[in-house]
């Protein structure tokens, strides 16, 4: 990846790269840098929503090539819905899964392998562990039943970690929905246990 590039993702230098676009390649702007990271995952993980929704926006490639990079992990095996999960700001981190889940939304199902919500560790789990509500909410209106039967690298499910999160919103839309959902929790403890310790 260009040293620049980088940069203007980083800092959320839109003006940067809207005059790339106007004088690169497309493969420019999908090149990665040491961490394997593309421009969206480092726009997500630097909390730079404005530079995300004009490269989302502008960039001169395909809404599958979108979904492919959308769907890509990093070295850590994050993609950049992982990443927008993960930032502390929960407003910037709603506002960026949304934009990334509306590339999918506009267009006919994908594959489950261009599905960066299904992705090892899911991104919905990486939301409650950070207490990053509202972005859960809106990770849970795309295939909510699969995510809610999926469990995290410790055996926790979505509606374990939602009630230890004191994430009421995400534990009650799963408790009330008509689909089947997971109890696991770590040790073989289930929600019971830890809803007297949650907020």
């Amino acid at each position: 990846m260009d040293k620049r590039l980088e940069a203007a993702a980083i800092n959320g230098d839109v003006e940067f790269l809207r005059r790339a676009i106007a004088s690169q390649p497309p493969d420019y702007f999908i090149a990665k840098n040491n961490a394997q990271q593309h421009i969206f995952h480092i726009a997500a993980l630097c909390s730079k929503v404005e530079f995300l929704r004009v490269a989302l926006e502008i960039l001169p490639i395909t809404i599958q090539q979108k979904q492919t990079l959308l769907f890509q992990g990093d070295i850590e095996d994050r993609n950049p819905l992982h990443c927008a999960a993960y930032i502390d700001s929960c407003n910037d981190s709603a506002e960026m899964v949304k934009l990334i889940l509306d590339v999918y939304k506009s267009q006919p199902d994908p594959s489950s392998y261009n599905k960066p919500w299904l992705s090892v560790n899911i991104p919905l789990i990486v939301a409650l562990f950070n207490s990053n509500e509202e972005s859960a909410m809106e990770i849970m209106s795309i295939d909510m039943e699969l995510q809610c039967n999926m469990v995290d690298t410790h055996g926790c499910s979505p509606l374990f970690r939602a009630v230890q999160k004191g994430c009421n919103k995400v534990a009650g839309k799963i408790l009330v929905s008509s689909f089947s959902y997971s109890l696991s929790g770590e040790h073989g403890s289930t929600p019971l246990h830890i809803a007297p310790n949650s907020s």
